[in-house]
């Protein structure tokens, strides 16, 4: 089976760098193309047990995961704190003249992972007891 993120749903977001006035619901939509790369990257490679010190994972092999009560991996399932350091991640990306394509922001979550970015360490991704997606903890994104 191959891997679909459910983009559905929303996550509200409260740090006021990137949502003015806080709360702000953020769908799918909302987010660049650079950005939803990278978040179907990170949701890919940890459904398929590539990622590095990844506690977000229950199978083996291209099945879907099921760490969220045997569901496939959801967008509204991030952290809101983690989606804010995406966003801002991805954005400062950008602005630095990366393409916003979603195959660039793949490019950049893939390459970090792989530790071929000095400037940004890979990440641990991991599942909290709310059932929320989220950075270890101290890992800025």
């Amino acid at each position: 089976m191959a891997f679909q993120l459910d983009t559905s749903g929303f996550v509200a977001v409260t740090d006021p760098a990137i949502a003015k006035p806080p709360p702000y619901l953020f769908g799918w939509s909302d987010l660049s193309p650079f950005t939803q790369g990278y978040i179907e990257a990170l949701f890919r490679e940890n459904d398929t047990r590539h990622a590095r010190n990844c506690d977000y994972v229950s199978t083996d092999g291209p099945a879907p995961c099921t760490c969220a009560a045997g569901r496939p991996p959801r967008f509204a399932n991030l952290a809101p704190e983690t989606l804010a350091r995406i966003i801002a991640d991805c954005e400062a990306r950008v602005s630095l003249g990366w393409l916003d394509r979603p195959e660039d922001g793949h490019w950049f979550w893939v390459s970090r992972q792989n530790g071929n970015l000095n400037a940004h360490p890979p990440l641990t991704v991991q599942l909290g007891d709310d059932g929320k997606v989220r950075f270890a903890e101290g890992e800025a994104a």
